[in-house]
């Protein structure tokens, strides 16, 4: 479509809010480091060692906390829960019996 703004798009908002996210995330650190490095190298290392952390707990950890280290990364995505294992099964109709 040669009139289509393609800047209203959800894909065009959704790549733009991911650029604005990276920029900021290492925006703020890179700036911190230029200020005073010791404590942007501090935040930097509780990053890399929360993200590691995340990774183990889902390889190695139970089955619960593995479930619970998803939840904490579709929540810091933003992102929804799937649907249920209810959800996925069709109910029966209600009976309408009195």
């Amino acid at each position: 479509m040669a009139g289509r703004d393609i800047s209203s798009t959800p894909e065009r908002r959704s790549s733009l809010r991911t650029a604005t996210l990276t920029v900021g995330a290492v925006g703020a650190p890179a700036l911190g480091y230029l200020v005073n490095p010791t404590p942007a190298v501090a935040e930097a290392v509780i990053e890399i060692l929360v993200g590691l952390l995340i990774i183990f707990i889902i390889l190695f950890g139970s089955d619960a906390r593995a479930e619970r280290a998803f939840r904490l990364l579709r929540m810091i995505t933003n992102r929804s829960e799937p649907p249920g294992p209810d959800a996925l099964e069709p109910h029966p109709p209600p009976d309408d019996r009195g």
